[in-house]
């Protein structure tokens, strides 16, 4: 996770109108961070709208690299264990679907 304006949230930007989702989360993280994913590596958890946004949620099991910021504007990564992730201090909405994918994804 990216910390923001004191707040947590997840790695993640804008899909451009040629882009599908999936790219769109590849190219983002690329943008941002050190890590490369593939996309038989991530898994689709649908979307949900939040902040009048449309949220297009993956987990990913597997990457390369290492979780480094290429993006001034992005202070601080890092990883939390599912039981330990920060939800009071995320972004408003993540505390709404965020539980569901790690509960999911623990399992």
């Amino acid at each position: 996770y990216a910390s923001g304006v004191r707040k947590w949230n997840g790695i993640g930007g804008v899909v451009d109108d040629s882009e599908h989702p999936v790219e769109a989360v590849i190219r983002e993280i690329s943008e941002e961070t050190e890590l490369t994913v593939r996309q038989k590596d991530m898994v689709s958890h649908g979307f949900t709208i939040t902040n009048n946004l449309e949220l297009h949620i993956f987990t990913i099991s597997k990457w390369e690299g290492q979780l480094l910021s290429k993006d001034i504007s992005l202070k601080e990564f890092k990883w939390f264990s599912f039981n330990e992730v920060p939800h009071s201090h995320m972004s408003t909405g993540n505390q709404e679907w965020l539980p569901k994918i790690l509960s999911s994804s623990s399992s």
